[in-house]
């Protein structure tokens, strides 16, 4: 798979699930031994779409800003920018109305033009602060 390609490709399936609520390209797009190493760890397609599933129920008006797609090898580094307006409970905080933004850095590798892993990273500290959760340091 070429560098354009594979970053269309991340762009398409972004674009689906965050612009479209289209969880139908997750089978088109990734492997169906797919791994995601976060915590917990994501395997298989169901386990992902459940990932997307939270965001997209509690979220509206959703968008990803493409910030930097990176290709080396079977290996793309994306890094977006995800934002929606607070509709529907969320991480246990019902609807505030505000409009939640977060960057996320991903690692992901390429198999037979498919993504078989990923390794993500996203500012959930961001995404806390927004909800309306504090941090307080210990004292």
């Amino acid at each position: 798979m070429s560098p354009e390609d594979m970053k269309a490709l991340v762009r398409r399936y972004l674009t689906e699930i965050h612009h479209h609520d289209n969880l139908a390209v997750v089978d088109e797009v990734f492997h169906k031994d797919f791994v995601g190493h976060a915590t917990p760890p994501v395997r298989g397609l169901e386990a992902l779409r459940g990932v997307f599933k939270g965001p997209m129920d509690a979220l509206s008006d959703r968008a990803v800003t493409f910030n930097h797609l990176l290709v080396e090898g079977d290996f793309i580094t994306v890094h977006v920018t995800l934002a929606g307006k607070h509709t529907g409970e969320f991480l246990g905080v019902k609807p505030t109305g505000k409009v939640i933004r977060s960057e996320a850095i991903m690692i992901e590798r390429f198999q037979d033009g498919q993504i078989i892993e990923a390794w993500p990273q996203s500012n959930q500290l961001q995404v806390m602060q927004a909800l309306g959760y504090s941090v307080t340091p210990p004292e």
